[in-house]
């Protein structure tokens, strides 16, 4: 008698390219889909530095968008403002891309705040030293004999007078 053995498989359907990239990217930490990326590059500019700073979209699926937030209680301010941002976030793709978003906690990255380098520039001809101001400076450095230590220390305690006086003037960021 012959015996035969059918070995069923069970039938599976193909991978979509869409879902081995996105598990692909999910595994190096690389959390947003391809489709999503220029909410990604725009998110600061979209909803401002303060939430910025605490929120990072992860995609967008079904008209869902999936955010990031850094905790609790972000998330429940964010709640109350769930229609403004998804006004905010369909403006800035140009289209009706967002009609939920789905909060979610988690560790946010700091980013990195960009100050425009003028900020740092004292500009010593707006806040000329006081005759008293350059008087306290040479007594205090008369007494440094290195004479690199003490154009250091001058520099500093410029900046520092200069410093004090835009703050006093509200110049200062």
């Amino acid at each position: 008698m012959v015996c035969t053995f059918l070995i069923m498989r069970k039938k599976t359907k193909p991978l979509l390219v869409g879902d081995i990239l996105q598990e692909t990217l999910k595994r190096r930490d690389i959390p947003i889909d391809c489709r999503d990326q220029e909410i990604v590059t725009g998110w600061e500019k979209t909803v401002g530095p303060q939430i910025f700073q605490q929120t990072r979209p992860e995609k967008i699926r079904n008209k869902t968008l999936y955010l990031k937030v850094s905790s609790s209680a972000w998330m429940q301010q964010l709640q109350f403002m769930k229609p403004e941002l998804i006004e905010k976030v369909n403006a800035a793709l140009g289209k009706q891309a967002v009609n939920n978003i789905f909060f979610n906690v988690g560790v946010i990255e700091p980013q990195p705040v960009k100050v425009p380098k003028e900020v740092f520039r004292l500009n010593e001809e707006d806040f000329p030293l006081k005759p008293r101001d350059k008087r306290m400076m040479q007594e205090s450095l008369a007494e440094i004999k290195d004479p690199e230590l003490e154009k250091a220390i001058e520099r500093a305690m410029r900046k520092g007078i200069i410093r004090r006086k835009m703050i006093d003037e509200g110049k200062s960021r």
